[in-house]
């Protein structure tokens, strides 16, 4: 018995060293794109910039870019804000949970086109190192038991 509480205290502490190597590989701030995976055909100029800036505990997002409003003039252009609060480590990623979108400064229309803040709530932020990028994926439906499907993804640098 006492071999199965050794195990399991051992593996608690990976998991623990696992999560805090993570975040210190993630943590900073971030720009670049999210694009739609299963829309090739918009250009990459169409998306806004994303800016995050992540923290053990959260990240804060920036998108900013062309409105979604149908009255607003072609150049119209639109910021928003969100916060992803931590919620778990699973398989390698950092996930977040989705905060409420807000508008940031002026705007006559609507949120950023092609931005995660058209999701009023519900969805779901990871992301993981690559390769010196931060990759990042948002979905805008979670459920733990259904398979991660990206809305959003993109590589950001530093």
């Amino acid at each position: 018995m006492s071999c199965v509480v050794v195990a399991a205290a051992v593996a608690g502490l990976a998991l623990v060293a696992a999560a805090a190597a993570l975040a210190d590989a993630t943590t900073g701030t971030w720009t670049g794109k999210l694009v739609i995976p299963q829309e090739p055909e918009i250009p990459s100029s169409a998306y806004p910039s994303t800016r995050l800036v992540v923290g053990a505990a959260t990240v804060q997002s920036r998108f900013s870019g062309l409105t979604q409003a149908a009255h607003d003039p072609p150049a119209a252009r639109a910021t928003c804000a969100m916060t992803f609060r931590f919620a778990r480590v699973a398989d390698g990623w950092r996930l977040y949970r989705q905060g409420r979108p807000q508008l940031v400064g002026t705007s006559s229309g609507g949120m950023p086109e092609f931005s995660p803040c058209q999701t009023p709530s519900g969805g779901m932020l990871r992301i993981r190192p690559a390769a010196g990028k931060l990759k990042v994926e948002f979905t805008t439906f979670y459920r733990a038991s259904e398979p991660y499907t990206a809305s959003f993804r993109g590589y950001l640098h530093h």
